[in-house]
């Protein structure tokens, strides 16, 4: 997982109780923590690692080891991550499948690489079966060119940055090489140098108007006299020393000059906005939930003692072979381990449980107690515990019960900037118009542009639906302005257990005429679903939130709007689509 759970490992490896203490000098670690010495002496370890007179046969690493790294006697490799990617459990294959000596021996021990499956035993043995196996293409590793690719980052900021900043929003050079260059050269006359310093004062008086807007009624509050006054202050406080020098040479900090850039940026952000208040849509944290009392219905379980023996199964020719297992003893008693495993159910409380949990797993003890005697009982404990558990939870779950929290009353601010996306796309693929053919499957992956009354330049859609629904915002008259929110631009949070998951992101928000909509698509069946439920719960209390204050200023009220994949959506017009679909 990280660099602590490795030292973890490493300590237990290096104590008394793993092994009786054998391998306290045979095991290291490295990590990109590491630095200096330590580092230097670990690399060293790693490139001698094969010289007879080195000690260490266990190395722990947290994504060090990868395609750079390569050694021959690899015998036992253990990966303590999900290997989420085929290519990544293919190259883990690909490593033991490596010959220590480099030619078979001939003594299977050493030829044979042994990959213990646990419950992925037949999955493993299906998969070496298919032609294309890596089994049959004799350590051949094949990985899909896209996954090679060479991959960029799009950043599609708002449209007033874009129009305030332009292609200058990221130059490298400071206000300090500016200011330096003064001294030998007229920068002054410079107009890329201006446009760098013109864009700099913009940036601090953007920075400066959203600071202040966080406590404003309304955006054209910003315009009231008092407000400027407090603009500019906080300009004023944010320019470095550096930039007061810079900005003077060009008299951007004369008189006139700070209220004309002030000007420039109120006005942008004013016609290239849509004003989404400011809320916190949370859970309250008194959550009420526990399971109904019951008594198991065991009938149906006739759990059977296992043969002890291993099987092994090879790969190159099918054969089967058995290894005799020498059967573990139970550490604990039957009732304690199905509670135990009972516990690690994230939705179990064992303190409030605890009763209930241990009358389910004595009625399990008294039904293989019913047809097994004491061996045979512990015999199946051993093999089917996760089994046992699962039965038990199966049922538990029949019988859970919890009290929705209410949501807590936010507190309303008005003004919120505009996030900014972050997406990634292959150097080779081409950013789109919106109103390209894709097909369907590729959409996910590719980069739109061209739209005129979106807030940002650039766009990625979920599905064909979104990007339909976007032809229609394009075309429609009532439609002033939109956008693809991005992930922090709302703070709703629809489920109280997971604040990241949980955190409840709109397709799109679109401003008409006399409206403001939070929109979401979803597919038809699963327009009813409990998870599309609470979320367009938790949307429909941000709409009540921010409809009450906007119409409390004289502003437009919001609605949420949840349409089907499968409408017909550009043979429509906004006001009946959405119409249609507006929730209540």
């Amino acid at each position: 997982k990280d660099t602590t759970f490795a030292a973890e490992i490493m300590e237990k490896i290096q104590s008394d109780i793993f092994f009786g203490g054998r391998y306290k000098d045979k095991v290291m670690q490295i990590d990109s923590k590491q630095s200096g010495e330590e580092k230097e002496e670990n690399i060293e370890k790693l490139l001698t690692l094969e010289n007879p007179d080195n000690k260490i046969e266990i190395v722990i690493h947290v994504n060090m080891l990868k395609e750079g790294w390569d050694v021959n006697n690899l015998y036992t490799i253990i990966p303590l991550r999900a290997a989420a990617s085929m290519t990544l459990r293919e190259q883990t294959i690909g490593r033991g499948l490596r010959l220590p000596y480099g030619e078979r021996t001939g003594n299977p021990k050493v030829d044979r690489l042994t990959i213990v499956a646990h419950d992925r035993f037949q999955e493993i043995v299906d998969a070496a079966n298919k032609p294309d196996s890596i089994i049959r293409k004799e350590n051949i590793i094949e990985i899909d060119d896209e996954d090679l690719a060479p991959k960029e980052v799009v950043t599609s900021v708002s449209k007033a940055e874009e129009k305030l900043f332009g292609e200058t929003l990221y130059q490298p050079i400071t206000m300090t090489d500016i200011l330096a260059q003064a001294q030998t050269e007229d920068v002054k006359e410079n107009p890329e140098i201006k446009a760098i310093v013109e864009t700099e004062f913009k940036k601090i008086t953007y920075s400066a108007v959203n600071e202040i807007g966080k406590s404003l009624t309304n955006v054209e509050d910003i315009k009231k006299p008092e407000v400027r006054a407090q603009i500019i202050h906080e300009i004023k406080r944010q320019m470095l020393p550096e930039s007061h020098g810079v900005f003077n040479i060009f008299d951007i900090t004369s008189a006139g000059g700070i209220e004309r850039f002030v000007d420039i940026v109120i006005e942008t952000i004013e016609a290239n906005t849509i004003e989404i208040p400011r809320m916190s849509i949370l859970h309250s944290q008194d959550v009420k939930c526990g399971f109904h009392d019951f008594d198991l219905e065991v009938e149906k379980v006739h759990f059977r003692p296992v043969d002890e023996q291993i099987l092994i199964k090879n790969l190159m020719d099918n054969n089967s072979e058995f290894l005799s297992a020498q059967g573990e003893i139970l550490v604990d008693s039957v009732p304690n381990l199905i509670v135990s495993g009972l516990m690690d159910k994230s939705d179990i409380d064992y303190a409030t449980q605890a009763d209930l949990l241990y009358k389910l797993a004595g009625q399990m003890l008294g039904r293989l107690n019913s047809y097994l005697n004491e061996y045979e009982v512990k015999n199946v404990m051993l093999y089917y515990r996760n089994d046992i558990v699962d039965f038990i939870y199966q049922q538990m779950k029949e019988h859970f019960y919890i009290i929705e929290p209410p949501f807590l009353q936010p507190k309303v601010f008005p003004f919120t900037r505009i996030e900014e996306h972050n997406y990634a796309k292959l150097e080779k693929d081409k950013i789109l118009n919106y109103y390209d053919t894709v097909v369907p499957s590729e959409i996910k992956e590719k980069i739109f542009t061209g739209f005129k009354k979106a807030l940002h330049t650039y766009y990625k859609f979920d599905s064909n639906t979104e990007k339909k629904l976007t032809m229609l915002l394009e075309d429609d008259t009532t439609v002033l302005r939109w956008l693809r929110p991005a992930k922090k631009q709302f703070n709703i949070y629809w489920d109280r257990t997971n604040s990241d998951k949980g955190r409840y992101e709109p397709d799109f928000v679109v401003e008409t005429v006399d409206t403001i909509y939070m929109v979401e698509t979803k597919a038809r069946k699963d327009m009813t679903n409990n998870e599309v439920m609470k979320k367009k719960n938790a949307a429909l209390l941000y709409c009540k939130y921010a409809t009450e204050y906007n119409l409390e200023h004289g502003k437009k009220p919001w609605k949420y709007v949840l349409i089907p994949h499968d409408e017909n959506i550009l043979a429509s017009s906004v006001d009946v689509l959405f119409g249609r679909y507006i929730q209540n």
